[in-house]
């Protein structure tokens, strides 16, 4: 399959791309890079980009990595489990390079009485972690009750004394 910039070059969907972000050289394929469609990656790939070329981005690249691994891993990116990471990791997707799904998946997690947690297997780390801090900082902490155990099932139902 091909891709075509917008100087008519026709460049293989496989064909590698090294980006320098902030002095950090990253290597992708072209089809990680325009995967998602209009972002601002696939348009700089689209625009600025050529063959052979390395594309230069001027942020810090502390969280481009995991920019890219969303881009290869879509729903079953994991986004990191401390919130301050993962708060940074949301205000670059949504401000510069315009992944609102990676912007989404960054928001902290809200559980209430009665709900039900379901983990991917290979996220059940972070994720139990978020549901910690979330029943940690909940009022009625004293009066829940957990049916499930992490090491065993794949899912978690908080329950109380029916107030929230």
């Amino acid at each position: 399959m091909d891709f075509q910039s917008e100087d008519g070059e026709h460049l293989s969907y496989g064909e590698r791309v090294k980006i320098n972000v902030g002095g950090t050289i990253f290597e992708t394929s072209l089809s990680t890079l325009t995967r998602l469609g209009d972002t601002v990656l696939s348009t700089m790939v689209a625009n600025r980009w050529r063959s052979q070329e390395e594309l230069f981005i001027d942020r810090d690249p502390t969280h481009f990595a995991k920019v890219l691994n969303y881009l290869r891993d879509g729903e079953n990116f994991v986004p990191p489990a401390e919130d301050y990471l993962r708060e940074n990791l949301r205000r670059e997707a949504e401000v510069f390079y315009n992944l609102p799904g990676l912007a989404k998946m960054c928001l902290p997690e809200v559980f209430h009485v009665g709900d039900k947690v379901q983990w991917k297997e290979s996220a059940i780390d972070s994720y139990w972690m978020s549901f910690v801090r979330s029943i940690r900082t909940c009022s009625i902490l004293p009066s829940l009750r957990f049916a499930g155990y992490r090491e065993t099932t794949k899912w978690l139902e908080c329950f109380g004394c029916g107030n929230e």
